[in-house]
């Protein structure tokens, strides 16, 4: 890739891309054209789908170089199946799919067209070299292998050699009373020379309606493996003919011819068109995932449109449901009736075994608790004991007011405690907290004795320390009194 930049340009103002390589060849060939005045205009051209692969025509152009000008396929743009033909003209063919819009610009003096370009963005450009000074068609020549280089002038006068058309890809409408009405995910194990059917996966479908379905315009999609089209999850079923109302079809085999193989995990089954374009969701069947206790079972639709596993697969006739056997699991868990397998009884409340007698199941914890009853049922309280009917539980017959005994002489019940206290003396019954004389003791004594002569050495201490100032002070007082007597 090149890069090229001017002193006067930031070299921040260039932007580079990586070079995307094209396909050595285009998909889309002319295979036909006629020029008009004199060389200097097209009539038509017929192009041919040469790849394997649907082609959108709406991306394509035509272009004469030698006048600088081009001409874009009309708005109804479409796609080309491989291997058929469309004629694009300007006028004068009957039936031509497509009609080619006007030139790009108008040339004053159109030279003789010398070649045509067809070309798409995403391929490489076909040209078809052209040239001559009279109005001439030609046609490329076919072989049993496809189309050569090589061309062959036409005849004009009538009748006229035939151009192909075969127009363009519809897209089916949906297949309307199409099903899957069993899958068939875990084939059984079997030793390599068996061809059973059941030694292989396989999808079966139904028509449900009352009218003729034509399989070809229709494939039936798997997302096993990956969720894009592979060769293993892509079956055509162009090879399957019209299926008749009530009949029913096996998926057994890729398009290759290999056994068909689904993912044990579960997936989805579905049908779509051909190329891709559009999928039918009312066609759409999900099943369930299946482990080695469900080898060899088929997921089927029953009578009223239910799914289950069935242990008698029915591969080319109407389905038989038998359910698989009950199988007893152990303490603590449950069988699982979609998967056939034991699972916690903790995994689901519905599930739970109920509690013993005289139990009952916690909401908070989801475990069993033994159910308060009432008190004429339960264990007598010994003697001396009452039961509390707050917390049923057995208390001391002495916290009961009724049973209570006297107080002493000399002593009253507190009734907000419940218990004996000393009776008032006289005269304090207006007093609540009456006070009681108190003696002093001859170790209080010795310590006010002590603690009196801290007080008289801190005392002289302070007089010395502040000896000068108090003298000061003493001799400055008796001067004032000195002059008021005077």
């Amino acid at each position: 890739m090149s890069i090229w930049f001017t002193p006067s340009v930031s070299a921040y103002d260039i932007v580079t891309a990586p070079t995307t390589p094209q396909p050595d060849a285009s998909p889309l060939i002319i295979t036909s054209y006629k020029t008009t005045s004199a060389g200097t205009d097209i009539g038509f051209i017929q192009i041919y789908n040469d790849s394997d692969s649907l082609q959108d025509l709406s991306a394509w152009t035509i272009t004469d170089g030698e006048n600088n000008r081009s001409m874009v396929i009309n708005a109804r743009a479409g796609y080309i199946e491989p291997g058929t033909h469309v004629v694009v003209a300007q006028g004068g063919v009957e039936n031509a799919t497509y009609t080619m819009t006007s030139w790009s610009q108008v040339v004053t003096v159109p030279k003789i067209i010398k070649s045509l370009t067809l070309s798409s963005a995403q391929f490489k450009a076909h040209v078809s070299q052209i040239g001559g000074t009279v109005d001439i068609w030609l046609m490329r020549n076919a072989t049993t292998s496809g189309y050569s280089t090589s061309t062959t002038a036409a005849a004009f006068g009538a009748p006229y050699q035939p151009l192909f058309d075969d127009g363009l890809y519809a897209l089916p409408s949906a297949p309307a009373g199409l099903h899957v009405v069993e899958i068939y995910p875990y084939a059984s194990t079997c030793d390599p020379l068996d061809t059973n059917v059941l030694c292989g996966d396989y999808i079966k479908l139904v028509n449900d309606s009352t009218l003729p379905i034509d399989l070809s315009s229709y494939v039936l999609r798997t997302d096993s493996s990956s969720s894009t089209r592979t060769s293993a999850n892509t079956f055509n079923l162009s090879g399957y003919g019209v299926l008749m109302p009530g009949g029913y079809t096996l998926i057994s085999q890729t398009d290759g011819g290999g056994q068909l193989s689904l993912t044990n995990s579960g997936g989805y089954v579905w049908v779509e068109d051909v190329w891709g374009l559009a999928q039918f969701p009312e066609t759409m069947m999900r099943y369930e995932s299946v482990g080695s206790s469900l080898q060899g079972y088929g997921y089927a639709r029953d009578e009223s449109g239910n799914w289950q596993w069935t242990s008698t697969p029915m591969p080319g006739s109407a389905n038989v449901i038998t359910p698989p056997p009950t199988q007893e699991c152990p303490d603590g868990k449950y069988l699982n009736p979609e998967t056939n397998r034991c699972r916690s009884l903790e995994d689901t409340i519905s599930a739970l075994t109920s509690c013993d007698e005289g139990s009952e199941r916690n909401p908070t914890t989801n475990r069993c608790r033994k159910i308060t009853t009432a008190s004429s049922t339960q264990t007598a309280c010994k003697e001396g004991q009452v039961r509390n009917p707050e917390t049923n539980r057995c208390r001391s017959i002495a916290s009961e007011v009724a049973d209570l005994i006297p107080c002493n002489d000399g002593y009253e019940r507190n009734p907000a405690t419940n218990r004996c206290r000393k009776v008032a003396v006289a005269g304090s019954e207006t007093v609540k907290y009456p006070v009681e004389p108190y003696e002093q003791g001859g170790a209080s004594m010795a310590t006010w004795w002590v603690m009196g002569g801290i007080g008289i050495l801190a005392l002289g201490y302070g007089v010395w320390e502040w000896r000068e100032e108090i003298g000061t002070a003493g001799g400055r007082l008796i001067r004032v009194i000195t002059r008021r007597k005077q």
